[in-house]
């Protein structure tokens, strides 16, 4: 019988094995499903669900099912590093996986690895995905306290300005434009490449639109059109800003 049985479980993952290269990605998972059914093993029931989870996830993008196996490694593995990993797939199918991402879930299962040992990489990977999924959520004020914590002992150039400039977006979402209008202006000043390649000054340029100032507006969008991949969309947004300044009480004289 225990020969019988080893067997039949060498067929089953060599079965598991030619539908998953056959792209027969179901019935691959399937087998999978029966050996861990089978198997009294913990470490054999992670290595399955492991191999289960990266098809399920990469090749069948059945995401319902890798969110199974990969909850099945967390909950059995005795090895940190495969928890861990298994935990990262969880909160980045939540986050960037799904059609309609889950924000609230990806916060779940983010909060859950910053309890875990990650490298200081690592951690602001999580804390950055954490102040997305919050801001995506218009959780404005928990977004901006994770970006805050995350620049306290920030040194790297790069991960400064992205921090930055999420924190700048956020403000302009909240309509806190004069704190918008301030950190643009640092990021254009600071980090004159980035902002340029991310046409920073046309966020600037909205910001005060945005404060019924078109002047201003008009200002930023004229020193960067000549720079401007497509000057014509700049020169339209003057002409409907310079319109609708025409059409404000007192605006006699400012017409251009």
């Amino acid at each position: 019988m225990v020969g019988c049985t080893k067997g039949s479980e060498k067929s089953i993952k060599e079965e598991a094995l030619v539908n998953e290269q056959g792209g027969d990605y179901q019935k691959a998972l399937k087998n999978y499903q029966e050996l861990i059914q089978r198997t009294k093993n913990n470490q054999l029931v992670v290595d399955y669900a492991k191999a289960a989870g990266q098809i399920a996830l990469v090749k069948a993008k059945d995401f319902a099912q890798a969110i199974g196996f990969f909850r099945l490694v967390v909950l059995k593995s005795s090895k940190q590093e495969e928890r861990v990993e298994a935990q990262k797939n969880l909160a980045n199918i939540y986050f960037s996986y799904l059609p309609i991402p889950d924000y609230e879930k990806a916060i779940n299962e983010f909060s859950k690895l910053l309890s875990l040992s990650l490298s200081e990489e690592e951690k602001f990977e999580m804390r950055l995905s954490l102040a997305k999924s919050y801001y995506r959520l218009n959780n404005f004020f928990q977004a901006q306290t994770e970006i805050d914590t995350l620049l306290e002992s920030l040194k790297d150039k790069n991960k400064k300005y992205e921090l930055k400039k999420l924190k700048a977006d956020i403000y302009l979402s909240a309509k806190e434009l004069d704190k918008a209008v301030e950190t643009y202006q640092d990021l254009l000043v600071a980090f004159p490449q980035e902002a340029k390649k991310d046409d920073m000054a046309l966020s600037l340029a909205v910001c005060y639109e945005d404060q019924g100032n078109y002047s201003k507006s008009i200002e930023v969008l004229e020193g960067m059109k000549k720079a401007y991949s497509h000057p014509e969309f700049i020169e339209l947004r003057i002409k409907r800003l310079r319109d609708r300044r025409a059409q404000q009480p007192g605006s006699h004289g400012l017409k251009k």
